[in-house]
């Protein structure tokens, strides 16, 4: 999972250094490198469903609190 993680932020790096990017879509333009979808496994999935439910939690939390 970290060779992932460290293939993600490499590819997150690249794409930041690319002209392409505009920061009015924050980013999120098309992969100028292909239109290859990024597979992930079950771990990641679980893992990404982990911290979505913690996301969730965190702003319930912080609305009470305001």
């Amino acid at each position: 999972m970290d060779d992932k993680q460290a293939a993600r932020k490499q590819r997150a790096v690249n794409s930041s250094m690319n002209p392409d990017v505009n920061t009015r879509t924050e980013g999120f333009i098309d992969d100028p490198n292909g239109d290859e979808n990024e597979v992930i496994d079950e771990e990641e999935l679980n893992k990404i469903k982990e911290l979505k439910t913690l996301k969730n939690s965190y702003r319930e939390a912080f609305t009470k609190l305001k």
